[in-house]
């Protein structure tokens, strides 16, 4: 006897994947719509100019090709996740040159770093964490006061005093501490935040940093070659960014609470993909 002919097995498959088309599409669409729409939260990479995370090279992750290199000693140890910039508090430094993109005169900007101190200050030297700040030509410093206290400076004139600037309070020895200076250009506002929490802040009229291109380094400002007191801070420093924007306090929080590369997150991504695997579940849970 002759098996009848199944006519409606495939065709029947195939209008269940064209079925499925038209949600998949609204999906993505909806995705797309999420990711543009106005006043959507910029990814941390957005504005980032330059991210140095320590892991056994001064490479700069961002691949913008401000790559440091390591002067006088300085070398690697392990950090909270992989590897850190290690520093004598004398004359280690990360040197990164002098690129003009780092100058940020004019623009709000943003500096963060992860901190291990294993010195206290000694009372009359102000160390640099990351700065755009030699013996001339200074623009910028997030650094370590003479006192102890968390500090960020600037600087319009390209001397060795800053004319605005913001402390915080003193930071902890043999702790990792995540440090960040904030400078909103249209309000001139200065902050500086400790683990995700805002520490200080200084408001005044907006200051064009020194405009000169000028050398940024990571670990000493000003003078380098340990002469006339260090101005090298002592311990570990990782994961320095610098950005050509300002961070908001929930960014800035998001930065504290994870190390390395600040990877964006696909919030609109997962949305959609979550929403596409509850339709397709639901499908195959009418099918069967």
């Amino acid at each position: 006897m002759q098996r009848p002919v199944q006519r409606n097995r495939y065709p029947r498959r195939r209008a269940a994947v064209g079925a499925r088309r038209p949600l998949l599409l609204a999906v993505l669409s909806a995705a797309s719509l999420l990711a543009a729409r106005p006043g959507a939260a910029a990814p941390l990479t957005s504005g980032l100019l330059a991210f140095w995370e320590a892991n056994t090279s001064a490479v700069d992750a961002t691949g913008n090709g401000h790559d440091g290199t390591l002067r006088n000693g300085a070398s690697f140890a392990p950090s909270q996740a992989g590897q850190a910039f290690a520093l004598d508090g004398f004359n280690d430094y990360v040197d990164i040159g002098a690129p003009s993109d780092l100058v940020l005169s004019g623009t709000s900007f943003t500096l963060s770093a992860w901190v291990y101190l294993t010195a206290s200050a000694d009372g009359s030297t102000d160390e640099g964490i990351v700065s755009r700040y030699p013996a001339s030509g200074g623009g910028w410093i997030l650094g370590r006061w003479r006192s102890g206290n968390l500090w960020f400076g600037l600087d319009s004139n390209g001397t060795w005093s800053p004319e605005r600037g913001a402390q915080g309070g003193v930071l902890p020895l043999n702790t990792w501490t995540h440090v960040t200076a904030v400078y909103e250009h249209t309000t001139g506002t200065i902050r500086v935040y400790r683990n995700g929490a805002l520490d200080g802040t200084n408001t005044g009229a907006p200051i064009t940093v020194y405009p000169a291109a000028s050398r940024v380094s990571i670990g000493a400002w000003y003078n380098y070659d340990g002469t006339a007191g260090a101005q090298a801070v002592p311990g570990l420093v990782d994961d320095v960014g610098i950005w050509n924007r300002a961070l908001s306090p929930s960014e800035i929080a998001q930065l504290a609470a994870t190390t390395g590369f600040p990877v964006p997150e696909p919030r609109a991504l997962l949305l959609a993909l979550g929403a596409l695997a509850l339709a397709l579940g639901r499908s195959r849970h009418r099918r069967s």
